[in-house]
């Protein structure tokens, strides 16, 4: 957490291993959230129990938790009928959930302490402005205030694994730091690599260069980029051949498996353009290759597997 991107909220209580999502009352209000947040990803929203009979006794008042959501609007309402999630009738209004425009919860931590409002912020937060929007700790408080939260002691909290929102935190995962939401990132482009992250997967596309043919690509994926790359080029012997392979595209993901998986799904939709003989090398336009990536990247089938 940072305090450029901390939000806080206050809500009845706190249970991302019950409910991993974000909500709103009103579209407006998730709207507003939407805009201050600029969507970034590395956003965080404070969790402030209410002081209210609705919250647990031993919470009321306390910062519990913090969540960083997607940017992906859902349907809670909707949501949570598909799991077969029932929750208590103060929750709803009219038989709908009472704060259906939601973001699915990315990751989440609790606050070690819990400490309370009046330590944080001198006081109750007085009001509905806090319970129906996300307000910027910093642009409220000050930078003081901001980083004391942000220096809080935290554990990680579990979230639920929803099957209807597998696909939009894995494509947030892989997003990591990018601005782009979730409509997908741009393939990363260029030689430098990055630092390698242990348990990580990453696709890749490589550029031959110095071979029969000017548009010709790699696609692969691995669990360490640059090791991949020496090998390839090792076995190419580029100062006897005068063909190199140079790294154009890649994405990191959570997993090999998601690695693989896109790779796969890749290489699928673009079977008409393999190079005769060759499973993982095919011919095409680097402006029609990055669509396909993208896309490919969207549509989120490499989150369920291989058919």
């Amino acid at each position: 957490m940072q305090p450029e991107t901390l939000f806080i909220t206050k809500t009845w209580g706190f249970g991302p291993e019950r409910i991993p999502l974000t909500g709103f009352s009103t579209a407006e209000a998730q709207t507003n959230f939407e805009r201050r947040s600029q969507r970034d990803p590395n956003t965080w929203i404070a969790i402030l129990a209410t002081n209210g009979s609705e919250t647990a006794e031993e919470d009321r008042g306390r910062l519990l938790g913090a969540v960083r959501p997607s940017f992906q609007r859902i349907d809670a309402d909707q949501v949570l009928k598909e799991a077969g999630i029932q929750l208590p009738d103060n929750e709803y209004e009219n038989g709908i959930y009472k704060w259906p425009h939601s973001f699915p919860v990315i990751e989440a931590v609790r606050f070690v302490d819990a400490p309370h409002s009046n330590e944080l912020f001198g006081g109750l937060l007085q009001g509905q402005e806090w319970a129906r929007y996300a307000i910027p700790v910093l642009e409220r408080f000050g930078r003081e205030v901001a980083e004391k939260i942000c220096s809080l002691p935290t554990v990680t909290a579990e979230v639920a694994d929803f099957e209807s929102l597998r696909r939009i935190r894995a494509q947030a995962n892989a997003l990591g730091g990018q601005r782009n939401g979730p409509t997908g990132p741009p393939p990363n482009e260029g030689g430098g690599g990055g630092k390698r992250t242990l348990g990580a997967g990453y696709a890749y596309a490589l550029h031959l260069q110095g071979g029969l043919y000017g548009d010709a690509y790699k696609i692969g994926s691995t669990s360490d980029l640059d090791a991949r790359l020496d090998t390839l080029n090792f076995e190419l012997r580029p100062s006897v051949s005068g063909c190199q392979w140079k790294r154009v595209l890649h994405q990191q993901f959570e997993s090999e498996r998601y690695a693989y998986n896109f790779e796969q799904r890749l290489l699928s939709r673009l079977s008409e353009r393999r190079v005769d003989g060759e499973k993982e090398i095919i011919r095409i336009a680097l402006d029609e290759l990055q669509n396909n990536w993208l896309e490919t990247f969207k549509e989120g089938k490499w989150v369920d597997g291989l058919d």
